[in-house]
């Protein structure tokens, strides 16, 4: 991990902080700061192992790595959030691309010191088949304290994977799962809940951006990807 620093307007030395067990870019860490300045590291694919620094703002010494969720799973695409209380929320696959491989959060009332067992929160495939989920993009909001979650489904129900894309966001003071028309999915959504209630979307990826999120009538840009075609229409999906 390396910094910029704005008053010696340079870079700083990197420093190594964890290595992860193999060389492939689903082990490739997401970084990510909270609201104390503690610098955390999410690196993935078996085991997820994190890292946090041992002061705000400062990369030269970092606490002994840490293991969240199962070890004997392929895990990855971690994304991590923190809520206005200060708890951090770490969403990622429950394993890998083949099989059934679920959405889950692992949560943390301590910012990193300890984890929750994880909580799936998306299965594809418990009713038709398998399929695995590849999370897009998370984004909280604090108007409605809810997680904006763009999520893509990998069909590995026939000879070959074939991809959809889903909306839904996920409640974390109600532990609760909510579709794109403001239904109740429960605490785990799956395949034929998210398409009852309109969350699959017309394209094969999604894209959320929060462009302005201090301004009070902020709204989540939904960016829709289709596959062969260079247009990616946008819809707005007004927080409420």
């Amino acid at each position: 991990v390396t910094c910029y620093d704005h008053d010696d307007a340079e870079w700083h030395r990197p420093v190594r902080v964890d290595c992860a067990p193999i060389r492939d870019g689903h082990a490739a860490p997401a970084i990510f700061v909270d609201s104390k300045g503690h610098v955390h590291t999410f690196s993935a694919r078996g085991a997820i192992r994190h890292c946090r620094s041992k002061r705000p703002e400062d990369i030269s010494e970092w606490e002994p790595t840490r293991l969240i969720g199962p070890q004997n799973k392929s895990l990855t695409y971690t994304y991590p959030l923190e809520t206005p209380e200060g708890e951090l929320l770490l969403f990622y696959r429950l394993g890998g691309a083949g099989g059934n491989s679920p959405l889950a959060v692992s949560r943390s009332g301590d910012r990193g010191t300890t984890w929750k067992a994880p909580r799936i929160l998306v299965d594809y495939g418990a009713n038709h088949g398998a399929g695995t989920v590849k999370i897009r993009d998370a984004v909280y909001d604090p108007k409605t304290g809810r997680v904006h979650l763009a999520i893509d489904e990998r069909d590995n129900s026939g000879k070959r994977p074939k991809w959809y894309a889903h909306y839904c966001q996920y409640d974390p003071a109600g532990d609760r799962m909510v579709a794109l028309n403001g239904a109740d999915l429960g605490e785990t959504a799956t395949r034929e809940t998210l398409v009852d209630n309109d969350s699959r979307l017309p394209a094969a990826a999604a894209h959320l951006v929060d462009p302005a999120p201090e301004l009070a009538d902020r709204k989540v840009v939904l960016s829709l990807q289709a596959i062969w075609q260079a247009l990616q229409p946008e819809h707005e999906l007004e927080s409420k």
